[in-house]
């Protein structure tokens, strides 16, 4: 599992490199499907293969298919907010909030993503909203700062969301709660990741911002 995550990762990072595709969703797509295909060649002649693959099929697949329609909900109602011209009337009430708040900011960016998440907000929605509005706001942290928080924020959110696809795939598969598996089991391991994480993006952006 680690050398299929790392190999995403670095053919990823090497189709980025190339300039491969007209958008990072395109590279993530075929980086993830080579990987996908180069995994399944490399178990093809295992005896259990073909059984795994039509359980897979016939009943696995049908436990995900009903989270389609919450992805393109997701990507209709951050559209919806992008176009509704809400981010401009509250862009001079969070300018207010950041300067009052100074550097601390990059604490309270992923800690209103989290929030946002467990409320019922989607972390890709809360992604693409808070990216536009610090984006057009004058931020007292370096901008590698900023997205580093952005980025932790989103992990954190997916990770703790019961609303998030991930963890209502993780639910189906383990017949358990979505809350069991994103709050009492995973609010430690995010705890520790939000700390670190938040401390990272300081000082890298100290160092190098």
């Amino acid at each position: 599992m680690i050398g299929v995550v790392v190999g995403l990762l670095l053919f990823i990072m090497f189709l980025e490199w190339r300039n491969f595709g007209t958008s990072a969703a395109n590279r993530i797509t075929v980086a993830g499907a080579v990987v996908v295909l180069l995994w399944m060649a490399a178990y093809a002649r295992q005896p259990v293969f073909r059984g795994t693959l039509a359980g897979y099929w016939e009943k696995d697949l049908l436990k995900i298919v009903d989270l389609a329609p919450l992805f393109i909900s997701m990507g209709i109602f951050s559209t919806a907010i992008q176009q509704s011209g809400v981010l401009a009337l509250i862009q001079p009430h969070l300018q207010a909030v950041v300067d009052a708040l100074g550097p601390f900011a990059i604490v309270a960016l992923p800690i209103l993503m989290v929030a946002c998440a467990l409320v019922g907000i989607h972390p890709f929605i809360s992604i693409v909203v808070f990216g536009q509005i610090i984006s057009a706001l004058h931020m007292p942290v370096p901008p590698i700062s900023l997205a580093l928080c952005l980025a932790l924020g989103g992990t954190v959110s997916y990770i703790v969301s019961p609303f998030a696809g991930m963890i209502l795939t993780l639910a189906r598969f383990l017949n358990c709660r979505t809350v069991d598996v994103s709050l009492r089991w995973n609010w430690v391991f995010c705890a520790a990741l939000f700390v670190e994480g938040t401390l990272f993006a300081y000082l890298w952006g100290r160092l190098w911002g």
